[in-house]
């Protein structure tokens, strides 16, 4: 597993890390982003498909996480939303955070599946609590919105606080423009 874990990075040069601004108009109540992101869409090549097949078949939750991206954008593959689903969701069973994270985001924009606000926290929470400022952000707003969960200010709070720590800002600037209104 551990020699997997030096091929990543190069897999992951394909993309960078879930974006930190604010939600685009149109993204969702809770300012969810519209899709799953593992980063910015590019070219996977076979090789490249093929060795994330074999990291996954040997548990990378984060391979399985990056082929679920490549199914959601055909990249290298057919787009294939319920493929690109059940990728995520083995990734989010093996405790990736990012798979966890896309996972979320699906049951939030409804993408594959019904939208359920409820199941997209389920998936957030866990991911926000492996430290992923995106996860925490989103869920911080779905607090504030009561969205898939009861209202509290103390929470959303909370999830921002600890997603700005990490240097997020649009939950920086969602802190200090709720410190009058909470």
């Amino acid at each position: 597993m551990s020699a997997m874990r030096g091929m990543l990075p190069l897999l992951w040069a394909l993309s960078a890390a879930a974006g930190a601004g604010e939600a685009a108009p149109g993204a969702g109540a809770a300012g969810v982003p519209s899709e799953p992101s593992a980063g910015t869409a590019q070219r996977v090549s076979a090789d490249e498909l093929e060795l994330l097949r074999d990291m996954a078949s040997k548990g990378s939750g984060e391979a399985m996480c990056r082929l679920g991206m490549c199914y959601l954008q055909g990249q290298g593959v057919a787009r294939d939303v319920q493929e690109a689903l059940r990728w995520f969701r083995r990734s989010a069973e093996a405790e990736d955070a990012l798979g966890r994270y896309n996972l979320a985001l699906c049951y939030a924009q409804g993408i594959g599946v019904r939208r359920s606000w409820k199941e997209a926290v389920r998936y957030f929470r866990p991911a926000a609590e492996q430290q992923l400022p995106e996860a925490q952000y989103n869920l911080a707003r779905c607090y504030e919105n009561g969205l898939g969960v009861k209202r509290s200010a103390k929470l959303a709070r909370k999830w921002y606080a600890r997603a700005a720590a990490q240097g997020h800002e649009a939950a920086a600037r969602r802190l200090r423009r709720a410190e009058g209104a909470f």
